[in-house]
């Protein structure tokens, strides 16, 4: 059953390369937070309620990888960008867009998703405000390389 996130609680939001950077290079800030049409403009990340440690956002990390391997993705977890639930929602764009969050349970306990508040009444520009807005909610990238991969700098940006 879905729980209300409360707003004292962080958020861990995954990076997989080649799409969102590499370890030990630049994030592509544009691919870490789309919020894609075909994915109902929604961002999936780990609660930290059911994932206190970096270690067990890690073990996700891991564990999302070994799953897109196995059904043919190229996909290399490479680390996590953590920030803070009520300074997501208390974003606001120029024209009172904003974010709401939901927990996600039916895709692991540990999951909730990021999406625009009535996305039908949000302009583009809306849209792109908001995407940038977030990025300065998340601290630095806490790096992370899985034990079943030898490096993963073989997935440095192009």
């Amino acid at each position: 059953m879905p729980e209300q996130v409360p707003d004292v609680d962080d958020l861990s939001r995954h990076l997989f390369a080649p799409s969102m950077g590499a370890l030990g290079s630049e994030l592509i800030w544009q691919n870490v937070f789309m919020f894609r049409t075909e994915h109902n403009c929604c961002e999936s990340l780990a609660w930290r309620k059911y994932a206190p440690s970096i270690a067990d956002v890690h073990n996700l990390g891991c564990s999302k990888q070994r799953n897109d391997r196995a059904a043919g993705r190229n996909s290399t977890y490479f680390g996590a960008l953590t920030g803070n639930a009520g300074n997501v929602r208390n974003l606001r764009s120029k024209n009172g867009g904003r974010f709401e969050i939901l927990h996600a349970p039916d895709e692991g306990i540990h999951h909730v998703h990021i999406t625009f508040q009535n996305v039908e009444r949000l302009t583009k520009s809306d849209k792109t405000e908001l995407k940038v807005l977030i990025r300065g909610q998340f601290a630095a990238r806490s790096e992370h390389q899985c034990a079943d991969i030898p490096d993963s700098s073989a997935h440095a940006n192009p």
